[in-house]
């Protein structure tokens, strides 16, 4: 999904029209070209086979609450499953987790998977911003569709309590050349904040870009504009008033405007035949929008009126005439408006209906014109679930109206895409339905009082059944103090909202968790209505005419590393000795090249930041060889626009002032942590004598550093690294792994690594670490270092606003003895080392006195039950009292889900 379209309308089920122009006739002929191609199979035959080559992978994060203090630990495991039950998944062997702010990435890990199952923790800095932070994950698998990957919001921070709210009343939009953007302010009841003064900074990435005083108006609004020439998506506004701040998190050049669809479902609309259709509409925020409208036609009557009371959701029902185009109205109570038109209406077609109101069951109902039905084509119900085939069936339309059902318990939990084909395998009309798991799956909790003591040991005992039978399955469990959870319970990321509903669902779902507790026949009809407006993300028809095969395979729990080994003119060179080599890793190993000059080892598990060289010899020791190396799996590069709708204030729907009240009290038992900022060093040289391969002229740069200014040190970067002006060394990741790499401190967190140039010959990224950290060069002989940081100086190399570094060695010619092509060094990306969560034991250690006022009193991420069903748990409670919370929730090895929550209360 494109980041362009979040603030636009979502998506719906993909709209086929009865008539060739309107679907698509290539789209058609290549399609019926495929079916001939292959031997008279059908489009699902087709798909099948399609999918096949395409297996598919989901992720779910757990983690132990969604707010967290600067400075601490975010806990969490991962389920990762494939196929249409849901199963845990063997397919991966790796699981690639991030931590991201709306203006770049924080920190990220890769974790080994075990048959589907993974945990893992991420430390967080004390001094990073407050707001809302996402964590997102994937695993190669899954990089071949990056809309899949698994995002979820968690609140960090120590900010004070504030009772300022803000609503926004329009995203930031281009105005007489500015940015601007109209927020309402109100308080904690929601009254309008009126005629105050407010100091403003607006930020937009590491910059504030503009700072000052503002009213807001008799209605609580407050408009700023600002100019900026950041590529970045979001600005951060930030108000105070009264010593209390709050920032808000807007897009940048949005839609403005109320955001309305009109769908009719199955997306066909035909002349004289009713149709139901869905409403959707969206404010600026890129949330729902509760309006009231109307549909009027070409001559100004009144048709039919609607309302969306769900989230910006609603529906109607209107039967389209002849000759006749209508028009959608709406307003809401902040006084914008907008109007859309509806689609065209076929003249001769067919409508599709589905409905799930009736218990495990789905009933289809498909009206059609009476040139269609007369006509005894074959029709075809195609079903497809978690990119698999689960349902066709095969039909004639006797008459203007048929309607059949079709059980729920022989499909698979989630979401279904039905798609109606004609006699030709022509899509017609699509729709998505959903499919409550049909088995019943409990977690019970015994010998929990309601009532603890603070420090008290807690022995209880977990219990899972399915369909009231006791079954294996892996758990999470959290005990978290209420005060920090931060999130509603509607609105919590929960493994089958995950996993069953949004994962395979286009945009956003506001609530996700609204629709799987307490679930009624009102909350079914709202996610059929969610369903209605709404695509199918995992698979359009249209795929099928893609014969490319996937750019990423599974990743299993070992790093693969392959090559080919060259002659320095490129030519492929078979028998030669390949070795690898990492003395921290204890790793030594030798291969040769086959016939064509491939070289495969053995699949390695490698611990974070170990460092491998690759070495290329001739079994005669006299030829040079050149090494190359085959891409490494590592981590997916920061693309704005996977981000989706996650950076959405959701820090200001809750009353926090108890969770900062009670991280004041931790504080003073020494919870805080010094920082001690270092002055920043300048080192100058002398540019006398200079021999230089820069383009711009000997010593035009903006530092220049002689090589008797290097002291022995273990290689060059180490060297650099305190004395360049403006630069820092940091990692970057590459497809073949991790690299070094010098970054001008003024590029923010989207900037790119500095370029290198070693004796006038620019040097790829991923040979970085040969130039910089294997001392291919003795640094004693190198003869000048200069630092190109402006435009004026890197202009030249094509390298603005990102830096140029320029060696001049004394030998300076490449191709001399000091250029080893046959060598490599690489930092793949390793796995991350796993902490535990640690659990006091008072009764065994009385002598502990100090403060316990830890948020999170337990998490364990592997609560694996026996076959009977049962597995004791024990923890004790910490120093604070009041109402806590006990989630538990997890999935048996054939995709079975549970979750429950229980509350205890601590007292004295």
């Amino acid at each position: 999904m494109k980041f362009a379209n979040i603030y636009q309308s979502i998506s719906p089920a993909t709209l086929f029209r009865w008539h060739a122009a309107l679907v698509g006739i290539t789209f058609f002929l290549e399609l019926n070209n495929a079916v001939a191609q292959s031997s008279g199979s059908t489009p699902p035959g087709i798909f099948e086979e399609w999918v096949k080559k395409r297996p598919r992978e989901k992720v779910y994060i757990n983690t132990d609450r969604n707010v967290y203090f600067k400075g601490d630990t975010i806990w969490f495991n991962a389920y990762i499953v494939s196929g249409t039950g849901n199963q845990l998944s063997s397919l991966s062997g790796a699981l690639y987790v991030e931590l991201l702010v709306n203006s770049g990435k924080i920190s990220e890990l890769k974790i080994p998977v075990f048959n589907g199952l993974a945990k893992g923790c991420i430390a967080t800095d004390h001094t990073i911003a407050d707001g809302d932070y996402s964590i997102r994950a994937y695993t190669r698998l899954m990089r071949n569709d990056p809309a899949s990957f698994f995002q979820k919001n968690v609140y960090i921070g120590d900010s004070k309590v504030t009772h300022i709210r803000s609503s926004i009343l329009s995203s930031s939009h281009m105005q007489n050349g500015a940015h601007s953007v109209d927020l309402k302010y109100t308080d904690t009841n929601g009254e309008p904040i009126v005629t105050k003064s407010f100091k403003y900074d607006i930020i937009v990435g590491p910059d504030t870009l503009k700072s000052g005083t503002s009213s807001t108006d008799g209605n609580g609004s407050l408009s700023l504009n600002f100019k900026s020439s950041s590529h970045l998506p979001y600005a951060n506004i930030k108000v105070e008033l009264n010593n209390e701040s709050l920032n808000t998190v807007v897009a940048i050049d949005r839609n403005s405007a109320l955001d309305l669809q009109i769908l009719p479902e199955g997306g066909t609309l035909v002349e004289g035949i009713q149709s139901r259709m869905a409403v959707k509409c969206l404010g600026p925020d890129g949330y729902g929008r509760n309006v009231i409208g109307e549909i009027v036609d070409n001559l100004g009557v009144k048709v039919a009126d609607f309302d969306t009371k769900h989230y910006g959701m609603g529906q109607f029902f209107f039967v389209p005439e002849k000759d006749k185009t209508y028009t959608a109205i709406v307003g809401d109570k902040s006084a914008l408006s907008t109007k859309v038109n509806l689609p065209a209406a076929a003249p001769d077609g067919v409508t599709f209906s589905a409905y799930t109101n009736i218990p495990d069951t789905i009933t289809v109902r498909i009206q059609s014109s009476p040139s269609i039905f007369s006509s005894k084509y074959v029709w075809h119900l195609v079903g497809i679930a978690g990119n698999e085939l689960v349902l066709k069936k095969d039909f004639t339309l006797a008459g203007s109206l048929l309607s059949f059902k079709i059980p729920g318990n022989g499909l698979p939990p989630g979401v279904l895409q039905l798609t109606l084909f004609s006699d030709k395998y022509e899509p017609i009309a699509e729709r998505l339905v959903f499919n409550y798991p049909i088995i019943k799956a409990s977690l019970t909790i015994s010998n929990l009082k309601d009532v603890f003591l603070p420090r008290q040991k807690i022995n209880i005992n977990l219990h899972s059944e399915a369909d009231a039978h006791p079954v294996v399955g892996s758990y999470s469990v959290s005990v978290t103090n209420e005060k920090f959870l931060g999130v509603a319970e509607d609105d919590e990321h929960t493994l089958q909202g995950s996993l069953l509903l949004c994962s395979d669902v286009k945009g956003n779902v506001e609530h996700p968790n609204y629709y799987f507790h307490n679930v009624d026949d009102k909350k079914k009809a709202q996610l059929d209505l969610l369903l209605r407006t709404q695509g199918y993300r995992s698979f359009n028809w249209k795929d099928l005419k893609d014969e490319k095969k996937p750019s990423f395979s599974p990743e299993g729990l070992g790093t693969v590393f392959s090559g080919s080994a060259k002659t320095l003119f490129g030519k492929p060179y078979p028998g030669a000795d390949i070795t690898i080599l990492s003395i921290k890793a204890k790793l030594f190993q030798q291969t040769k090249t086959d016939t064509l000059g491939r070289f495969s080892f053995p699949p390695f598990i490698l611990a974070d930041s170990v460092k491998i060289t690759f070495k290329a010899s001739a079994p005669d020791k006299k030829r040079r060889l050149a090494i190359e190396i085959d891409s490494i799996p590592g981590f997916h590069p920061l693309i704005n626009e996977s981000y989706n709708y996650m950076f959405n204030n959701t820090y200001q729907t809750h009353q926090l002032a108890d969770i900062f009240n009670f991280k004041n009290e931790q504080q003073k038992y020494g919870g805080g942590i010094k920082r001690i900022d270092l002055k920043e060093v300048v080192v100058k040289s002398k540019q006398n004598r200079l021999r230089s391969n820069n383009y711009n002229g000997a010593g035009r740069a903006d530092q220049v550093i002689l090589g008797a200014q290097l002291k022995p040190c273990a290689n060059l970067s180490i060297c650099l690294a305190g004395i360049l002006n403006g630069v820092v060394f940091k990692t970057v990741d590459t497809d073949l792994g991790v690299v070094v790499a010098p970054f001008l401190t003024r590029g923010g967190p989207h900037s790119r690594p500095m370029q290198l140039y070693w004796n006038g010959l620019q040097i790829d990224l991923h040979d970085y670490p040969t130039y910089l950290e294997q001392n291919i060069e003795n640094p004693q002989d190198i003869e000048s270092i200069e630092i190109l940081k402006n435009d004026n100086y890197t202009s030249i190399y094509g390298a603005q606003n990102r830096g140029v570094i320029v060696v001049t060695t004394r030998g300076n010619n490449l191709s001399g003895n000091k250029l080893n092509l046959s060598t490599r060094l690489f930092q793949p990306t390793g796995f991350s080392k796993v902490r535990d969560f640690y659990v006091p034991k008072y009764d065994i250690s009385s002598k502990i006195q100090k403060p316990d006022f830890r948020p999170t009193v337990y998490w364990n991420p592997s609560v694996i039950t026996s076959s009977k069903g049962d597995v004791p748990i024990e923890f004790y409670n910490t120093d604070d009292s009041g109402m806590f919370r006990m989630t538990i929730e997890g999935i048996t090895p054939d995709g079975i889900m549970s979750r429950n929550v229980y509350r205890y209360k601590v007292q004295q």
